[in-house]
Parts: structure tokens; C-alpha cells; sequence
């Protein structure tokens, strides 16, 4: 079943190497309310690099004729503590009513939105300011990403993020025990032409599924001292302080240098191959370069094949569709919002000038981009 919504997104990414169940799942507990019945409840230790970082508690309660789910996400991010918290409240057939979300989503950003459905309208939240609207006939859109990608598809999820996911699809199973190069060895050699590669692109076509590939984050995973971030990613030499050691803090090729280099290749070929075939992909970054890995990645699926409208539709109108936003933003034309960038040249005739924004509109308001670089410890 698809499920998209129109103005607010809401779900919840795992990020981490690892995810344990820290305590065993109860269902079928009576709470102290005599009709409400704890239908599951779990917490889940959160790791990154094979440490322990955090927990992630849950609750499902059903009360009547709806659902009640309560979450607290607790981690620590480079010594900085992280706390989230969220609830979600549906009737029985999981039609919402009601959503929150208050906390930190990452070491140095803030969220608290909420949303209500009352009928034929809907209110959303975002801090302090609440705005309304219809309500719309579907709600959600499911994204993330999951290493038993085929099901999660078929279960339902509209969004897969991560190019190695749809790559891994392709590959036969492993034997137990099999080591990670050896895996990496023989994703690299996966032949795109061959019947199993196509059988997983038809398929990925066939259930509508959105792909977000985040090729620059795995294009970061190439830099050495040979090959500076800097010599593909011209913005990391902008970057504030606080983010440089991070990007530069590269060592000489190690001895899988060739192996990362090759399974690059490899993504931004099957990129190309799921865009020639009528797949949806979208622009995602992971992070990387605030704002300059959007431009990287626009400029690598150009090197994948789209044309250079076709790599910036993949940031603007083909996003606005995935998340059934196409009526508000993805294309200028009056009665949508005014959010636009101005460049300095033409993209369409050198992919690389939408590095060059000269300004930012959002909400109709413009603003020098070199200011807005500058408030934020970036040069411009």
C-alpha cells in the first residue's frame, strides 16, 4: 500500500553500524487504564563502529478504538547528548490523529513540529507557529533503507535510500561466513546487463519505488592523500572550522583503494541505469558539505547519464512528487512558493555552474548568499 502525504514528513532513521534489541518485546500487558493493552513495547541499543551510543525505547498502546505510539531516543553524538522524543496517535486502521515531535535531530539542530487532524482539516505545527489546511486522502510516504531491501518493498516502503542497497539486490546470497571484501569483490563485478540486474530494476519500476542514491557519500570514501576531498568536493575547502578535520583528516590509499574506487564506478553506473529505465531518483546526500554535496550530487548523476535538466528536476520536481508536494514547490510557476535559487551562467549547458548561486529566495524574501555562508562560519 502506498502512502504519501502532502506538507509534513515524519519517520524515524536508525543511524548507526548496528541496532540490538537491548530488552525483550512485551505484548498483551494490561496498563494501569483498564482499556488500554500494551500491544508492544521494546528498547533498542544503538551503535556506531561497534560502540554503544544510545537507546531507542517504545511503546504501542491500544486504548479503545485507536493506537497510541510513544518513542524516547537517546544517543550521544561526539559527546554531545542528543535527546528525541516523539508520539503518534491513529485510529485502529492506523489513520492518523495526531503527531509530535520535540528534541534535537542531530548535535546541533532542534525540531518541535506537531500535527493534528480533525476531520476534513488538518493543523500542523512547526515550534510556534501552526498553520491549517486540507486534509489530505493519503498520509504517508515510508523511506529509509533496509538490508532485506526486496521486502521492505514489498512491505510497503515507497523510499529506499542508499545506492549500495539496490546493488546488493543484484548479488546472489553469501555464503555464511564470507568476508566484507569479498562481498565488496563480487558487488563490483555485478554485471548491470545481465537478467538479474534488470529483474531488480523492472521490479523497483514496477512498485513505483523511489530511489535515493547519496553517491557523494561513498565518492568521499575514495579521498587519500593522493586524492583530496577537495579535488572533486570544491566546497569542503569552505567549510566552517568545526568541519574540516573531518573531511581532511584523510590517510594515504589503502590496500582497498582500487575495490572502493571500482564499487564508485559501479554506483554511478546503476544510477544511470535506473533513470534510463524510469525509476524516480532523488537527490540525497548523507550529509557530506552542508549545501555544496547537493550540488555534487546533481553533477554526478550527470556524469550517470541524466542530462543536466534532468539532474536538477532529480533535486527539484522529481522530490516534490515523491513526497506529493508537486502542487506547492519542485517547479517556478505562480501559486507555488516562492523558495528559488539565482545562478551565476547556465547549467544546463555546464552542470557545474549550479555551484554558482548568486542568491537565495524563500518565501518570496531574497537574500546574498554570501552572508548567509558567512553567519554560519563558511566562507562564501
Amino acid at each position: 500500500m502506498k502512502r504519501q502525504v502532502k506538507g509534513v514528513v515524519a519517520w524515524c532513521a536508525v543511524w548507526a553500524v548496528g541496532v540490538a534489541l537491548h530488552s525483550p518485546v512485551t505484548r498483551g500487558q494490561n496498563t494501569a487504564t483498564s482499556n488500554a493493552v500494551v500491544v508492544e513495547r521494546g528498547t533498542f541499543r544503538l551503535h556506531k563502529f561497534e560502540q554503544a551510543i544510545g537507546t531507542e525505547t517504545y511503546s504501542i498502546v491500544k486504548d479503545g478504538n485507536g493506537l497510541a505510539v510513544k518513542v524516547d531516543f537517546k544517543f550521544t553524538d561526539r559527546g554531545t547528548d542528543v535527546p528525541l522524543t516523539a508520539s503518534f496517535k491513529s485510529k485502529n486502521d492506523l489513520t492518523p490523529i495526531a503527531f509530535e515531535i520535540k528534541g534535537k535531530n542531530s548535535r546541533l539542530s532542534t525540531i518541535d513540529r506537531a500535527v493534528e487532524v480533525n476531520g476534513e482539516q488538518i493543523r500542523v505545527r512547526d515550534r510556534e507557529e501552526w498553520k491549517e489546511g486540507d486534509t489530505p486522502q493519503q498520509f504517508f510516504t515510508v523511506a529509509g533503507y533496509a538490508p532485506v531491501t526486496r521486502e521492505a518493498v514489498e512491505a510497503g516502503q515507497d523510499q529506499i535510500s542508499h545506492i549500495p542497497y539496490i546493488l546488493q539486490m543484484m548479488a546472489p546470497p553469501f555464503p555464511a561466513g564470507t568476508k566484507r571484501v569479498a562481498r565488496l569483490e563480487a558487488l563490483s563485478e555485478i554485471d548491470l546487463e545481465s537478467d538479474g540486474a534488470k529483474n531488480v530494476i523492472a521490479f523497483l519500476k514496477e512498485h513505483h519505488t523511489v530511489v535515493d542514491p547519496t553517491l557523494v557519500i561513498y565518492e568521499m570514501g575514495t579521498a587519500s592523500t593522493e586524492k583530496p576531498f577537495s579535488t572533486f568536493e570544491p566546497g569542503a575547502a569552505k567549510v566552517a572550522p568545526e568541519l574540516a578535520q573531518a573531511l581532511f583528516d584523510v590517510g594515504p590509499p589503502g590496500e582497498n583503494a582500487e575495490l572502493q574506487k571500482k564499487l564508485f564506478e559501479k554506483y554511478v553506473a546503476l544510477v544511470g541505469k535506473l533513470h534510463a529505465a524510469g525509476v524516480p531518483v532523488v537527490v540525497g546526500t548523507d550529509q557530506t558539505v552542508p549545501g555544496h554535496s547537493v550540488h555534487r550530487e546533481i553533477e554526478l548523476y550527470a556524469m550517470a547519464g541524466f542530462t543536466p535538466m534532468e539532474a536538477i528536476q532529480a533535486a527539484t520536481i522529481v522530490s516534490a512528487r515523491a513526497m506529493g508536494m508537486e502542487k506547492e514547490l519542485g517547479t517556478i510557476e505562480a501559486g507555488k512558493r516562492a523558495d528559488l535559487i539565482l545562478v551565476k551562467g547556465n547549467p544546463l549547458e555546464d552542470i557545474h555552474a549550479i555551484r554558482s548561486v548568486e542568491f537565495v529566495m524563500m518565501g518570496g524574501k531574497m537574500f546574498k548568499t554570501g552572508p548567509l555562508w558567512e553567519s554560519v562560519g563558511f566562507l562564501p
